[in-house]
C-alpha cells in the first residue's frame, strides 16, 4: 500500500484542483455556497428550506450526470458491504454499535424536550444489547477467541449466535425509532399550528382611552381578555399588519 505524508496529499490535491478548470469552477461555487449557507439566519425559515433544497439539488443533479457510472458502482459495492456487515459482523462492529446505543441513550436521558417513547426504546433495546454484548464477551474469554481473525469467530457457534442477535437487534433498535417517529408525525394535527395561533380579535370600544380585545387562541373555548390603550393598540395592530405582508 503506498503511504503518503501530509504535505504530499496536499500537493496533490492542489495539483489536481489547478489541472482542470471544472475543478476550479466547482471550488469557487463551493465557496459561494457556503458563504450563502452561513448567511442563511437573516432569512425566514421558508427561504432557508427553498434555498437548501435548490442548493441540495443541483449538486445531486451535477454529480448523476458527470458520475453516474461511477457512482452507481460505489453504491453497489456499499450494499455488498452492509450485506456483509449484516450477516458477517464483526467485533469492531459490535463495538461501534454500542458506542452509538450509548450516546443515543445518554442524549435521550438527558434531554427533556425528546419524547418519552423514544427514551423507552432506547432504554429498552440499551439494556438487551448490553446483556448480550455480557454474553458475547464472555464467550470470546471463554473460548479463546481471536477478535482480530473473523476465521476464529466464526468458526465458533456460540459467539457467532451472540454476535449475530445482537446485529439483529441494532436493526431492529433502527427501525423501532423509525416508525416510531413516523407515528409522531402523524399523530400530530396538521391543523394546529404551535408556533403560529390563529387569533380572531374581537374589538369593543369602552371609552377614548381603553379598549378591550378579547383573542381566541386556536379556536379554544377559553378567552383572555386584556386592556390597551388605543395607542397601544392602534401600534400592536399595524405591528401584527407588517408581519402579515412578510
Amino acid at each position: 500500500m503506498l503511504q503518503l505524508s501530509l504535505l504530499e496529499q496536499f500537493q496533490i490535491l492542489i495539483k489536481l484542483i489547478l489541472g482542470n478548470p471544472f475543478f476550479i469552477f466547482l471550488l469557487i461555487f463551493s465557496m459561494i455556497v457556503a458563504v450563502v449557507l452561513m448567511d442563511t439566519t437573516n432569512f425566514s425559515y421558508k427561504k432557508n428550506k427553498k434555498i437548501y433544497l435548490v442548493i441540495y439539488a443541483l449538486v445531486a443533479i451535477a454529480i448523476i450526470i458527470r458520475y453516474n457510472t461511477a457512482l452507481f458502482t460505489m453504491v453497489d459495492y456499499l450494499l455488498d458491504n452492509l450485506f456483509m456487515i449484516f450477516y458477517f459482523p464483526s467485533l469492531a462492529i459490535q463495538t461501534l454499535m454500542i458506542i452509538i446505543m450509548n450516546i443515543a441513550l445518554l442524549i435521550t436521558v438527558f434531554n427533556k424536550s425528546i419524547d418519552v417513547s423514544y427514551k423507552r426504546i432506547n432504554v429498552t433495546f440499551y439494556c438487551i444489547m448490553m446483556y448480550i454484548l455480557f454474553l458475547t464477551l464472555d464467550s470470546v474469554v471463554k473460548n479463546g477467541i481471536d477478535v482480530y481473525s473473523q476465521l476464529s469467530i466464526y468458526s465458533n457457534s456460540e459467539t457467532v449466535a451472540l454476535v449475530q442477535i445482537n446485529s439483529l437487534l441494532f436493526i431492529l433498535w433502527a427501525g423501532a425509532l423509525l416508525v416510531n417517529l413516523i407515528a409522531i408525525k402523524l399523530s400530530k394535527d396538521p391543523n394546529i399550528t404551535h408556533k403560529k395561533e390563529k387569533i380572531v380579535e374581537k374589538v369593543i370600544a369602552k371609552d377614548d382611552n381603553i379598549i378591550a380585545k378579547e383573542e381566541d387562541k386556536n379556536n379554544d373555548d377559553e378567552y383572555i381578555n386584556v386592556r390597551f390603550t388605543k395607542e397601544e393598540y392602534l401600534l400592536m395592530l399595524k405591528i401584527l399588519r407588517e408581519n402579515k405582508k412578510d
